[in-house]
């Protein structure tokens, strides 16, 4: 009867060349080779390999999002801001208006007859 609880030996045949890649990039995340192929199986086994790839993905696409939030917030703030300048150039220029129909309305202070 085998032994079930002991720990297995897996062999499998790889390219030297993929394998040496497969190493150096586990290397170069701070992780061994046996760690990260160990990982990947108890993902696949609980059906979610390749759930990091896509969460790191997602991740990226929501941060993306956020700056593109952030970048619409802000053009919402300048956009009210003119707003408000349109509001109050229009407001100065109806008093402008104003005040020359007003100067164009009343009678000169000095006129011809005045004039000795």
């Amino acid at each position: 009867m085998a032994d079930t609880k002991r720990s297995r030996t897996a062999s499998f045949n790889i390219s030297p060349e993929k394998w040496e890649a497969f190493k150096k990039k586990a290397t170069q995340e701070e992780k061994n080779a046996s760690w990260v192929l160990l990982d990947f199986i108890d993902r696949y086994l609980e059906g979610s390999e390749g759930e990091g790839e896509t969460s790191s993905v997602l991740r990226e696409k929501v941060a993306r999002l956020e700056g593109q939030v952030e970048l619409l917030m802000g053009l919402q703030e300048e956009v009210r801001e003119i707003k408000e300048w349109q509001s109050r150039i229009r407001m100065e220029a109806v008093q402008q208006q104003r005040a020359i129909a007003e100067l164009l309305s009343t009678p000169p202070l000095l006129s011809d007859k005045n004039v000795p």
